[in-house]
């Protein structure tokens, strides 16, 4: 095993494999453990989120949103292990990439480099964006 990964041991006695010397950091998995009713209503809602928002019925962002206060509510997670689920750096990261995103666009920077990528002969096989030319 590497640094990191996950083993899940199984024993008679929890005690006995708490006291383990290998064992170096041991919490109980019970609540952790696969729920097989809530799967079906995972799919469910995973299914009309993609459903919603492929078919144009909403916008992405509002199925998706929809679709996870929907596996909250439903009891398929917690609120708590949904909000341990939010990794604070990454919705940093996720915030900065959406405004630069956004301004990228705003200022017509996606449009220069779209063209510039379409039009560059070999860059992409025979154009294929190019218009056919």
């Amino acid at each position: 095993m590497n640094p990191g990964e996950t083993c899940y041991v199984a024993g008679e006695r929890e005690e006995a494999v708490a006291r383990n010397p290998a064992v170096a950091l041991w919490q109980t998995a019970t609540s952790r453990a696969p729920q097989p009713s809530k799967t079906f209503v995972a799919l469910g809602v995973l299914s009309a989120v993609i459903v919603a928002a492929s078919s144009g019925l909403v916008p992405l962002e509002v199925a998706a949103s929809g679709g996870a206060v929907l596996i909250v509510m439903t009891g398929v997670i917690t609120p708590r292990s949904a909000a341990r689920a939010l990794e604070p750096r990454l919705l940093g990261l996720l915030a900065g990439l959406i405004g630069l995103g956004a301004i990228v666009f705003q200022s017509g920077l996606a449009d220069v480099i779209a063209d510039a990528i379409s039009e560059e002969p070999g860059l992409l096989g025979d154009a294929p964006f190019s218009g056919g030319g």
